[in-house]
């Protein structure tokens, strides 16, 4: 393990646990404060210095305290907030199910430890138009709609992900095993209108989550913390019963190796090669992943359909330049009641570009540029060797 990534892993451990953590050497605090910022985890690296001695006058824990007191007045925000949707949920008679951070954060030493950019809900599709009074009346504003769900967003609130259904539909794989998700779901007791997945359900979406991003592009180290407390949490979790459903989704390889890289993490276990790739992979990855790896993920979904390399990158690079109306949507809402402004949009969008954000446009177009065949296989090679790849229904293929 790479020294940054090992001080990255440990203060995970120690924030998480309460275990001594060892403190990096002073020219490694600023890379490892800015890759925890990455990670969206400064509350538990912040927790972790403590833990190891570093004294609150330190320069590096005087700047985390006040990201820190910012992590805890959103987290009260954002409970408060959630809390007042579900119970207006319950009031009107609108089944929902909180999913990821909004049922995670519970499990956590202190919710700010698991930062939340948005909270995502399932609901039934046959009752959003029920919802969509309730949301204006709580003070929302709709922002959007892509191919799993509707986003709602309170200035100072809540950024707020209403889920149609569990996986994208795109996602034909997972989406096949899990549906709507209301055919798994179970009413939870005392609570009128919730539910969630049982036990051994719930952990297959959140590992199949996980899985998702992982090959889509990246995933961050917050989703590896959420799956272990997960664990620690439900000792009585059946493996057996765990394994044979991973089989359908065939993830069991993958599982397999994710197990052994949360006992080298947290219990001390011998890394092997695909662990170590795994959390090289990870550790790198930020939050959310890296644009190049996305972009390269979305070319290898397109190389097991047939398409070639040079077709793939053509087709991305004219995405890049011209977005559908439904991933504009969310950024210019006027697309949703006036659809006819697409090609307006697309010339507003690109001045921006030219005169703001030309920094992130050359990026974007420089990585569907850098995906090169070559580049894909390799991605290919290296989800494979940890046990992923993208399994197209006989309609893609």
């Amino acid at each position: 393990m790479e020294p940054l990534h090992e001080y990255l892993v440990g203060a995970l451990k120690s924030g998480l646990t309460g275990a001594a953590y060892a403190l990096p050497p002073a020219e490694q605090m600023g890379p490892l404060v800015k890759l925890a910022a990455r990670h969206h985890i400064e509350s538990i690296l912040y927790q972790a210095l403590f833990l190891g001695g570093c004294p609150p006058t330190d320069e590096w824990m005087g700047r985390m305290f006040l990201q820190v007191a910012r992590n805890i007045s959103v987290s009260e925000t954002q409970m408060m907030e959630l809390e007042a949707v579900c119970k207006r949920f319950q009031e009107q008679g609108i089944d929902y199910m909180p999913l990821k951070g909004a049922m995670l954060r519970r499990l956590y030493p202190s919710p700010d430890m698991r930062k939340m950019g948005d909270a995502d809900i399932l609901l039934r599709l046959e009752q959003y138009d029920q919802v969509v009074p309730l949301m204006e009346a709580l003070g929302y504003t709709f922002k959007g709609e892509s191919d799993h769900e509707w986003i709602w967003v309170k200035p100072d609130g809540l950024y707020l992900e209403l889920h149609k259904r569990l996986i994208p539909s795109y996602n034909t794989d997972y989406y096949a095993y899990f549906g709507e998700g209301w055919e798994r779901a179970v009413p939870v007791e005392d609570t009128p209108h919730a539910y969630r997945l049982p036990l051994v359900e719930e952990y297959i979406y959140l590992f199949t989550h996980f899985a998702k991003h992982y090959r889509d592009g990246g995933v961050g180290i917050k989703q590896v913390a959420d799956l272990w407390l997960y664990r620690q949490a439900n000792p009585a979790l059946d493996d057996r019963a765990v394994a044979l459903e991973l089989d359908k989704l065939q993830l069991t390889e993958f599982h397999r190796h994710f197990v052994d890289m949360l006992q080298v993490w947290f219990h001390d276990g011998a890394p092997t090669e695909q662990t170590r790739l795994m959390t090289r992979f990870i550790c790198d990855s930020g939050a959310f992943g890296t644009k190049e790896n996305r972009i390269t993920a979305e070319g290898l979904r397109e190389a097991r359909s047939g398409s070639e390399a040079e077709q793939v990158r053509g087709r991305k690079l004219r995405l890049a330049l011209f977005p559908p109306r439904q991933t504009l949507a969310a950024s210019w809402p006027i697309l949703n009641k006036v659809p006819i402004l697409l090609p307006v949009v697309w010339v507003a969008r690109g001045l921006r570009a030219v005169f703001f954000r030309r920094k992130g446009m050359v990026a974007r177009l420089e990585s569907v540029n850098n995906m090169t065949a070559d580049r894909i296989e390799t991605y290919g090679d290296a989800l494979r060797f940890v046990g992923l790849d993208f399994h197209l229904t006989e309609d893609e293929a």
